[in-house]
């Protein structure tokens, strides 16, 4: 039997993460339209220095994580167009997509005056933790003590 490349078991680790990642947005009652589950896109690269892991993703998956401040220009004016904007476009869609009975207007109005927090737990919480990022180093490290050993030759 053959052992798994770094790059394999990096590969299945991510895979593994995406799968956590969904269950927890479903388990949130995150899910929309769906499209964030597919726009999870685990990436993993060899470089000379390591593996390099990332999780592509839709650009609001920063907001699910993070949270989102209120709009810097507090402005009328400037609240007035990003409330038009975002409440006919993106939050309008996503009150359709939600099945819920609210004015996307007025959801954009709140974002832009005072923000909106990150929930507590996040969707991150329980996906990427130290145990499971210590058993992604451990499975490296014997995969790589393997390697080491089948190359070692004696002179």
């Amino acid at each position: 039997r053959t052992m798994a490349t770094s790059q394999q078991i990096a590969n299945q680790w991510m895979e593994e993460r995406k799968n956590n990642l969904l269950e927890s947005y479903t388990k949130m009652k995150f899910k929309a339209s769906g499209q964030w589950g597919l726009s999870l896109v685990p990436v993993v690269t060899e470089t000379p220095s390591g593996l390099v892991l990332i999780m592509k993703g839709a650009k609001h998956t920063g907001i699910m994580i993070n949270g989102r401040e209120k709009n810097k220009n507090q402005n009328p004016d400037a609240i007035r167009a990003f409330v038009g904007w975002a409440g006919s476009t993106y939050l309008k869609q996503w009150v359709k997509d939600k099945g819920i009975d609210i004015n996307p207007f007025a959801v954009a109005y709140k974002i832009a005056r005072f923000g909106v927090k990150a929930p507590n737990p996040n969707v991150l919480d329980n996906v990427i933790t130290d145990a499971k990022v210590k058993q992604l180093l451990n499975s490296l490290f014997r995969a790589k003590m393997v390697e080491f050993k089948s190359e070692f030759k004696w002179q």
